[in-house]
């Protein structure tokens, strides 16, 4: 972004481990949840914009 002091983000991907777990979990028991992958897939985009 404009605003960065030009260093390169360097983080570990918990957030999206923890997506993929509640994605494994939601394939298994789909019935179990009240929203389904396209919310876990905006989540994501949501998180890592920059």
């Amino acid at each position: 972004s404009a605003y960065s002091n030009g260093k390169p983000r360097s983080e570990a991907p918990v957030f999206l481990l923890f997506l993929d777990c509640v994605w494994q979990i939601l394939r298994q028991f789909p019935c179990s949840f009240q929203f389904n992958e396209n919310f876990l897939i905006m989540l994501f985009e949501h998180a890592y914009a920059s």
